[in-house]
Formats: C-alpha cells, structure tokens, sequence
C-alpha cells in the first residue's frame, strides 16, 4: 500500500500541570548535518503538522495515516496499523467522514505545517465518481474540522479525455514556502506535452506556474549542494530532473538531468511515481510503468529505487531496488 502520510510526535510532561501532552517535534538527526563524518550535500524538509481531527477521533497520530488505497473504498480514509512499520499491517480501525468521498478514486496526498491534508483526485476507468473537469481540482481536509472541501482549480488546457484521462498527479508540502507543489499532465497527447507544475499557496490558495510544457510523475523539493531545487521525474522517459528554486518558487537556471532509470528494474522503462527523500538524504524514486491510459495491471508494478548523492562527482549513485 502506498500514499500514507507519517507523523513523527514526542510525548512530553507539562511542567505546569504535570499532565502528558503530545507535541510536534522536527526530527534532525546527526547524520542528516554530518553525514557521519562527511558534510551532508543533500537536506530533506521536515515540517508536516498533526492533522488536530486525527487526535480528536481517538487515533495515535505515531500509527496512523490518510490512506487513498484501501480496499473497495473510494475517497481517503484515517487508519490506524497495529505496526507502524508495515503500512501493510491489520487496520486497528479506520474513519471516513462523508465528505472525503467527494474526490471519487484520490491518488497523491499530502499534509501540511499546520496539519491541513491536501488531495488529489486519481483518474479511474469508472469516471462515474470521477468526472474529467474534476482532474484538475485539489481538495482540502481541514485540520480542526475534518471536513473535506474543493479547495482549490488549477487551469487545464484541454479536458481529459479518452486519449489521456489524467489531470492532477503528484503534490508536494514545501515547508520553505508553505506552499504546494503539483503537476497536472491535464491535455496533453500522445505528441503534445503541455503539462506543467504549478506552486500554491496554502495560506492564500494563490497559483502560480513554474515549469510549462512538462508531464510530471512524481516530485519534491530539497537542498541540494546548498542550492534549492525542485527534482521531478519525467512521465514520458525514465528520468529525473531539477531546476533551482529562488524563495518565491520562481525557477533561476536552466533544467538539469539528475538520473537515469531506463535500463533500470525488472522492466527497464519505469517512470517515477514517487519521489523522496529520508533524513539522512537518500533519494527514495518508486518506479511504475506509465503509458497515459486507464489499463489496470493485473498486479501491482512497482520498484523502489534508491540513490545516493555523490558531492564530489556531482552525479547519483544507485545503491539499492527492490
């Protein structure tokens, strides 16, 4: 199962009151500054607040998560896993308020600084909950309330249609600028890329495009030599690229090529899905075949692939798949 969004909380003693309370806490570890020994070259972001709903409904926000893939189940759902560390794990119990329903099939979710949830709708071949003019919107699940709403519309070109039904398809929390990162591949052919990636303000809903004609899977942001970048990877080739980003999230350099997957896996043309990055700064890339249509697999296809930066060669280096 894939798409959970994990909250790390610590429980302290009030000193006031002498009760226990839980509290966010960021997570740095010393490998993640040193790199063991060595100046780390790549930072993740660590930001992502506890949705209050989660706390108010009984849940343990260390072991639970919003879920868009639970079995015969549209819309998100809050779980809670008796082990944190198989998202695979018997469901302790689970809630849905009704309005989560209103995405239909969600794909890509995300949680931001102040525990607001972000999510995306997901094409699906039943477009009966799915409605094409719908790709492209981003619902909010507000922290305190719970409550799901349309939040915000990013422009399409062109209306999905059978020749590429998907619209919205990746979203990432940038805690530098407490704003949304998305991609929309909304229109684009079969020769014709006119996908884009767009950042939106959580505060505000304001939108703003940062790259044009570019279909994108996957991405994030992080720091990278020093240097904030947004890496991406390419829904029509195996590759992962980035361009820096000023503090507005307007772009200040020309694209980069960072990896190569083609050749890569058991099927050697893998697309990143999903892109992350962990505490100590390797590149987590969850690699699936991508083809623009609505053909389920028979099984789930996926390869997770993980690389490391070398500062010195400038370049990534595989480490592990499986």
């Amino acid at each position: 199962m894939a798409l959970l969004q994990w909250t790390k909380i610590l429980t302290i003693i009030d000193g006031r009151t002498k009760t226990m309370k839980q509290a966010q806490i960021r997570l740095i570890t010393l490998c993640s500054v040193l790199c063991c020994g060595v100046m780390s070259t790549v930072v993740a972001q660590q930001c992502k607040g506890i949705p209050q709903f989660m706390i108010a409904h009984g849940f343990d926000p260390a072991r639970s998560a919003m879920s868009s893939q639970e079995n015969r189940k549209r819309g998100v759902v809050l779980i809670e896993l008796s082990n944190m560390a198989n998202p695979g794990s018997t469901r302790n119990k689970s809630y849905q308020h009704p309005s989560w329903l209103l995405p239909g099939y969600a794909g890509s979710i995300t949680t931001g600084r102040n525990g607001d949830i972000y999510v995306l709708p997901k094409a699906n071949v039943n477009m009966l909950y799915n409605p094409p003019e719908n790709q492209n919107t981003i619902y909010r699940i507000d922290s305190k309330t719970g409550i799901l709403t349309s939040w915000v519309k990013i422009p399409m070109p062109r209306i999905p249609d059978e020749h590429n039904a998907s619209g919205l398809l990746s979203a990432f929390y940038d805690c530098d600028t407490d704003a949304l990162i998305v991609s929309t591949v909304a229109g684009s052919r079969q020769k014709e890329e006119i996908g884009a990636i767009y950042s939106v303000k959580a505060s505000t809903g304001e939108t703003k495009r940062i790259l044009d004609k570019t279909d994108v899977l996957g991405l994030l942001t992080a720091n990278l030599n020093n240097e904030r970048r947004l890496l991406y990877g390419s829904a029509r080739r195996s590759e992962i690229w980035s361009v820096a980003l000023d503090a507005s999230n307007h772009v200040t350099g020309a694209p980069r090529l960072e990896i190569l997957l083609e050749g890569l896996g058991p099927r050697g043309d893998d697309k990143a899905r999903k892109l992350r990055m962990d505490t100590n700064g390797m590149l987590q890339v969850f690699g699936v075949p991508f083809y623009y249509n609505l053909t389920a697999p028979v099984e789930r296809q996926e390869t997770v692939y993980v690389f490391e930066y070398n500062p010195v060669k400038k370049v990534w280096t595989l480490k592990s798949m499986n």
